[in-house]
């Protein structure tokens, strides 16, 4: 009997690619592009992925007592399984804000966007790295709910 060569090793290995219509996978869209469902355990629930996809605040240098609105885009990229989520304006570990977000007839692949005010009455005169936070239970990619501003806001 002959040893194996190499090409015979990597024909039986290779990998065959199967171009499946795009309605085949759960999670998929009908434009063709395909959903890997990671976050999908196979019991047959929901694909949810929603993705803040930018932040803007309307200031950045505030005085102390006024009220710095954020505009919050949300993607949905998937189903949702809850009907609201609280959203929250973090620096470092403290909560600056928080408001509950309501997902009711939210369709897939819309964008929203979310009106989320900070009253800076309760945060003491300084600089913060803003972070928005959106935890969505069952979220296929949890790292697109945070967004970190790129400008620090300041309160005087």
């Amino acid at each position: 009997m002959k040893p194996l060569s190499w090409g015979s090793v990597v024909l039986s290995l290779a990998i065959i690619v199967y171009l499946a219509p795009s309605n085949a996978f759960p999670g998929s869209f009908t434009d063709g592009h395909i959903v890997i469902s990671q976050g999908d355990s196979g019991k047959g629930g929901p694909y949810i992925n929603v993705t803040i996809e930018n932040v803007e605040a309307d200031r950045y240098d505030v005085t102390r007592g006024d009220t710095v609105l954020f505009k919050v885009t949300l993607h949905n990229r998937g189903e949702l399984g809850e009907s609201s989520v609280t959203m929250y304006a973090i620096a470092g570990k403290k909560v600056l804000s928080s408001k509950l977000v309501s997902l009711d007839s939210w369709d897939v692949r819309d964008r929203m966007v979310v009106d989320f005010p900070w009253n800076t009455a309760d945060s003491p005169p300084g600089t913060y790295r803003v972070t928005i936070d959106f935890p969505l239970s069952g979220d296929a990619d949890e790292f697109d709910n945070r967004y970190r501003l790129s400008r620090n806001i300041t309160i005087r």
